[in-house]
């Protein structure tokens, strides 16, 4: 809409209010349509109710020209047409004359009419039959559109999907080559977004629809086809046909359901027992998977997913400065599992697998269960508060100050890592609140989130009078050791201060500058230490796996604390290569003992 140079416009040749309708509706006749490019070229147009025009007593080459201009303009919404004369509503009220208003112009705009549709179906999604997921992928490509229409186009579809609709075109649903998964496209103003239907684990098992990108061209269609069809062929016959099935309800496709005791496996079994296919072995031959060759940030796999609301694509659209948009995403079987344990969850992963992911929404999960909990309390309270009225019991409000307070804890390694997970938290209780959250220790707007002592400048060295509001903590390890030490009154850290040099205006700027020059971590350990070691012990040995077999095992493991030396005898470190998760042998070990005690 920034270039006005090519719009049709038509030169108004009369206008008045329209009475007794109101103020600032008007009925306008005008002239034929021309091109602005052209006084001369006529243009067959069609006028709607819905069109926007600019009415201006110049000829505008881009709304630019109008910002910019001092001469006088408005903009018109056509709300009734007949011929070549219409009624309009106005942005402003107009200076009308006689019926006459000579050199004035109506510069078409834009037809805001499918707008409204969408805009009204995003408000008033109740008809969604089907869950629909779109992957993080879909969400990185949909904040580069520029198109806001294509923007809205893309999100009708997704609704009009989540309704049950589909289209009758025969080439929509194709299946894959290897695996009999069938995957779905759509054509969205010249681009193409792929999807399939997956089964959901809730309260019963449940199909779903995931999305998962928009794409440019049927080359990237295909590409992204084939590298979901090496997923798919991992997936058991059991698990597709129930992909697969279809229900219908007249013309709508709804989504199939199965009770929670359905047992099928969504993974063959790949055990010894069984010869492994080719794909996933890693080989040089064409067939080796995409997952296997793919990083971790590019798995399809570990593609994240967020459910499709009104609230979330209303949340889309209003993006329009493309910042980094921060929804709750949807978890996994196997992730959901995790987040509802209710006891001691130990997580063991690789780097980006979601470890951390799990862990906050566990953390903002308890969270709400603990809302939900004091709102139900002190409903029941101010109720029967008013049943009797004589009780002596004192009522207190969810924001009270003798509200039970939940007191959770999240340590991470790095400050940097602390911030962001403290920031997402915090984005997810804003969006499931529809409002903000803040707190006084919560504000980390002009904080530099690899400095640890202006992140955490609220929060005392110590576990003792914490405030509520600083609940739930993220802290780093470091700020832990802190804390702890702050805790226990007889320091562990202080004895190493140097007295002879100025003291820093803080102990957490002291026992800071502490751990950094007397902390022996990976890097020191690998730079420092290593180089001095005998080289016929290290010649055999990875610096990194020495390193975590003394910090985990021989100083960290649970046996050290029955020994009264703070470590792990010889005899007990060298016999746990008989175990059979141990991977290290008697020899190494003994060669790992004789570097920690050089």
């Amino acid at each position: 809409m920034e270039t006005l140079d090519r719009a049709p416009f038509r030169e108004v040749t009369a206008i008045e209010e329209s009475k007794p309708y109101g103020k600032k509706l008007y009925d306008v006749e005008v002239d034929y349509w021309r091109k602005m490019s052209s006084d001369s070229c006529k243009e067959t147009y069609k006028t709607q109710p819905g069109h926007v025009f600019l009415l201006s007593d110049a000829k505008p080459e881009s709304i630019s020209d109008i910002q910019e201009s001092k001469k006088s303009w408005a903009f018109l919404i056509v709300t009734e047409v007949s011929n070549r004369s219409f009624k309009v509503k106005a942005s402003k009220e107009l200076q009308v004359s006689n019926g006459i208003q000579p050199s004035l112009l109506m510069v078409f705009l834009i037809n805001i009419t499918p707008n409204i549709k969408i805009w009204k179906a995003i408000d008033n999604n109740k008809s969604a039959r089907w869950k629909v997921l779109f992957s993080d992928n879909f969400l990185k490509s949909f904040k580069k559109l520029k198109s806001f229409r294509v923007k809205m186009s893309l999100l009708f579809l997704l609704l009009k999907l989540s309704s049950g609709w589909r289209p009758n075109k025969r080439n929509v649903e194709k299946n894959c080559k290897r695996s009999s998964m069938i995957w779905k496209k759509f054509k969205v103003e010249g681009i193409y977004i792929v999807c399939t239907t997956d089964i959901e684990k809730d309260r019963r098992y449940v199909q779903v629809l995931k999305i998962w990108d928009i794409l440019p061209d049927l080359l990237n269609v295909q590409k992204l086809v084939d590298q979901l069809d090496c997923i798919f062929k991992t997936y058991t016959d059991g698990f597709i046909s129930l992909c697969r099935k279809k229900c219908l309800d007249g013309d709508l496709e709804i989504p199939a359901s199965w009770p929670p005791a359905l047992d099928v496996a969504r993974f063959e079994d790949l055990s010894i027992t069984k010869k492994t296919p080719s794909y996933l072995l890693g080989d040089s031959s064409a067939d080796r998977s995409y997952v296997e060759k793919s990083n971790v940030s590019e798995s399809l796999l570990l593609m994240k997913f967020y459910s499709l609301s009104s609230g979330v694509a209303n949340f889309l659209l209003s993006d329009s400065e493309g910042r980094e948009l921060d929804l709750p995403f949807q978890l996994t079987d196997q992730e959901m599992e995790i987040v509802r344990y209710n006891r001691s969850t130990f997580i063991l992963g690789r780097s980006g697998t979601g470890k951390t992911t799990v862990l906050t929404m566990k953390l903002c999960q308890k969270e709400q269960q603990q809302r939900i909990a004091e709102e139900g309390f002190y409903g029941v309270e101010n109720a029967l508060s008013h049943v009797f009225p004589n009780n002596n019991k004192v009522e207190q409000s969810p924001t009270g100050a003798n509200m039970c307070v939940l007191r959770q804890l999240l340590v991470t390694v790095s400050a940097k890592l602390c911030f962001a997970v403290k920031q997402h938290v915090l984005h997810l209780k804003s969006f499931s609140s529809g409002g903000n959250h803040s707190g006084e220790c919560s504000s980390t707007d002009s904080i530099d989130f690899e400095d640890e002592e202006a992140q955490f400048n609220n929060i005392p060295d110590s576990f003792l009078d914490i405030p509520p509001n600083c609940y739930p903590l993220f802290i780093t390890f470091h700020k832990f050791l802190m804390m702890l030490d702050g805790t226990l009154g007889n320091s562990f850290f202080e004895r190493f201060l140097d007295t002879s040099e100025p003291r820093p205006s803080s102990r957490s700027v002291a026992l800071q500058t502490v751990l950094r020059q007397k902390e022996v971590n990976l890097a020191r350990f690998s730079t420092s230490y290593w180089p001095h070691f005998n080289i016929q012990l290290t010649k055999k040995l990875d610096p990194s796996k020495v390193f975590t077999e003394i910090i985990s095992h021989i100083k960290g493991g649970l046996g050290v604390t029955e020994a009264g030396d703070g470590k792990l005898s010889r005899g007990d470190y060298v016999q746990r290569s008989e175990g059979r998760a141990s991977n290290l042998s008697k020899e190494k070990r003994e060669m790992i003992y004789d570097i920690f005690l050089t």
